[in-house]
């Protein structure tokens, strides 16, 4: 194969993958994935502290109907072991712990590619 040749091919490559996004990560995923988790999990104990007035005032007159319902609707988004508000918190709770994992593997991940790039500077002789 000529060299003019083969400069074409590497060309027509080079044109047929300039507008592909990179499979080289720029910066640490393992971060940006972390971020994500805690912004969730902020976003999740806003909603939780947004419910905390929900059934705080009986909109539905002082009858025994309408005392029993605000209880209820206070109960189910706030009060109960399974209300919306808790259900909020755990699931930030849970968010929060799945971003130190993943910080957590990152940094496993920086200590491993540094004792492999150490080994293998140290094989080469740089």
């Amino acid at each position: 194969m000529a060299d003019g040749e083969l400069a074409q091919i590497i060309d027509a490559a080079h044109d047929a993958i300039k507008d592909r996004p990179t499979m080289v990560s720029n910066g640490n995923p393992q971060e940006e994935l972390a971020k994500a988790f805690d912004r969730h999990a902020d976003r999740l104990d806003a909603a939780a502290g947004g419910l905390r007035d929900v059934g705080d005032q009986n909109n539905l007159g002082p009858t025994v109907e309408g005392e029993a319902a605000t209880f209820n609707i206070r109960l189910g988004a706030v009060d109960h072991e399974r209300s919306l508000s808790r259900t909020f918190k755990a699931q930030a709770a849970e968010a929060r712990s799945i971003a130190a994992a993943y910080r957590e593997i990152g940094r496993q991940i920086l200590r491993t590619e540094g004792a492999n790039e150490a080994s293998i500077n140290r094989l080469i002789g740089s």
